[in-house]
């Protein structure tokens, strides 16, 4: 009797200790813990999640190519068929019967006689393009806004019955499915992995995910500079000086976004082709007179006349403003404080470091050159 006591004590002293172990080994195992991997579910409801978006960017598309439409249309009306660049230039050559009431005219009508006359101001035929052009512009600044990944200039359209609009992806919409972050690091490639244009002593900057800039003067925030969609190739040299640039622009309030940075050949040939969204080669089929607007990618001297291919020049703009009269001006300022130098008929273009437009205008002396 007393020898059962005495084992089922034994028994009870065991268990409490197995006890008081597990609870220790617990309250360690949770400290080092911070999540349960895979619980049960998980991986469905990130794909359910993940579908969720999905559904949310294709509504963002349809809302925002309906809203890009109706801009695009009022804008044509109120320019008479002619888009922005057109629209502030004052060549006769592209506008031979100029204005009437602020837009531009497209049929001039006289009487001779018992006939009447009339006479074509405007090709119609590069009018789809135009409209083309806009509509694509109108809808890159829509989904500029959203915060999820949606490619730019990633639509081909068909234009049926003058003002209804197309579009097809060139490119899938992608969605990470989980949990994983993004990586955002700033990485360099030779240049003459990429194009032989630039010289070999160079390095081109990779900066599409760079979020934090270092510098001696202390850390540049980047993050939004290169929308999504966007190449953001530059030299190392030309880098710094955005780096600069975005710098000057903070202290100004503001931030930086690129358009456009380094090209290749490849795609340089594809915009002078009008392969792109741009259509130019569709709204210019004169070379002459396209060669105003793009520039042409053919000869030994290209990599001098067009500064995109050399890493060196970029287009911008401020982020997330509609970019009026005084938007532009500020840039100028930011861009010109940061040592860039502005081609004169496109404030949105600038230069730097080793293009021909920059040397020319350091030996003048001025930072605004045609």
């Amino acid at each position: 009797m007393f020898k059962n006591k005495k084992a089922i004590g034994l028994e009870w002293y065991m268990l409490i200790v197995a006890i008081f172990m597990g609870v220790i080994w617990f309250y360690i195992a949770m400290q080092n813990a911070k999540t349960i991997p895979n619980y049960v579910g998980e991986h469905q409801f990130s794909i359910l999640k993940t579908a969720n978006s999905a559904e949310n960017a294709l509504f963002y598309i349809d809302q925002s190519a309906k809203y890009s439409l109706e801009q695009t249309i009022y804008n044509l009306v109120s320019n008479g068929g002619v888009f922005e660049i057109e629209a502030n230039n004052d060549d006769k050559l592209v506008h031979p019967c100029g204005t009437y009431n602020g837009a531009y005219v497209w049929f001039q009508i006289a009487k001779d006689a018992d006939k009447t006359l009339v006479t074509d101001c405007i090709n119609e035929d590069v009018l789809e393009a135009n409209l083309e052009y806009e509509f694509n512009t109108k809808l890159n600044e829509h989904i500029l806004e959203y915060p999820s990944n949606i490619l730019l200039d990633n639509y081909k359209y068909t234009i049926n019955d003058g003002i209804e609009i197309t579009g097809m992806a060139a490119n899938p919409i992608t969605f990470n499915i989980g949990n994983e972050k993004i990586k955002t690091t700033t990485i360099t490639a030779k240049s003459s992995e990429v194009n032989p244009i630039i010289s070999s002593d160079k390095d081109l900057v990779e900066f599409s995910k760079t979020v934090t800039a270092k510098t001696p003067q202390g850390d540049v925030d980047m993050s939004g500079i290169c929308p999504r969609g966007v190449s953001c190739v530059l030299t190392k040299d030309a880098y710094d000086m955005l780096v600069k640039a975005q710098k000057r622009a903070k202290d100004h309030g503001t931030s930086l976004q690129i358009t456009s940075a380094y090209r290749s050949i490849e795609n340089q040939i594809a915009i002078w082709s009008g392969d792109t969204t741009s259509h130019y080669a569709q709204r210019y089929p004169d070379e002459n007179e396209r060669r105003k607007w793009v520039c042409y990618p053919y000869g030994s001297d290209v990599g001098q006349r067009c500064p995109h291919l050399t890493g060196n020049a970029v287009d911008i703009r401020l982020n997330g403003r509609a970019m009026t009269t005084s938007d532009w001006k500020l840039l100028e300022k930011i861009m010109l404080e940061a040592g860039w130098v502005r081609y004169a008929n496109e404030p949105w273009h600038f230069e730097c470091c080793n293009t021909q437009r920059y040397a020319r205008a350091q030996e003048l002396g001025v930072q605004v050159l045609v």
